[in-house]
């Protein structure tokens, strides 16, 4: 497990790992705050369980009046579970976060990275999760960065 110390400075470099991941334009000046780390849900057989993820927070995005969540796994090696354990992850969130309207529930999936603290050629650019529903299906896109590429971030 990776502990970050949760000051100003790594809020500000959050944001600019986001903008290298996901090509959005923070500029270090919008409130960010922690947003839950621990996320609980019920399971078939009546257990609740607990999954608790690296980094979520919770970004005020003023000129939408508007708030935006980022999502940060850090991870030593490439892992063959990470796209199911991202989408596990983004649902857990956007469920936590929901907006119920009528008869409409409104989702949100945080801008999900995963960072990877080494990297080959053989660890990804970015998981894919295909999501399969009647008529269609959802593509959900999660980055990834190798450890050269979000120290790059943070030094400009």
């Amino acid at each position: 497990m990776v502990v970050f110390l949760r000051n100003k400075g790594f809020l500000c470099n959050c944001l600019a790992v986001a903008n290298e991941a996901h090509g959005t334009s923070y500029t270090g000046g919008e409130k960010v705050v922690f947003g839950s780390d621990e996320h609980y849900h019920q399971e078939q057989k009546g257990g609740v369980k607990k999954r608790v993820t690296d980094t979520h927070l919770v970004v005020d995005v003023q000129e939408e009046s508007r708030q935006e969540r980022l999502h940060f796994e850090c991870q030593s090696q490439n892992d063959k579970r990470m796209p199911s354990r991202m989408a596990e992850y983004g649902v857990l969130i956007a469920l936590e976060n929901h907006l119920l309207e009528g008869d409409m529930c409104n989702m949100e999936l945080p801008r999900s990275t995963v960072l990877y603290l080494t990297g080959t050629r053989k660890t990804p650019k970015e998981l894919i999760v295909h999501i399969m529903k009647p008529g269609g299906q959802l593509r959900y896109k999660i980055p990834t960065l190798r450890k050269v590429q979000w120290i790059c971030a943070l030094a400009c």
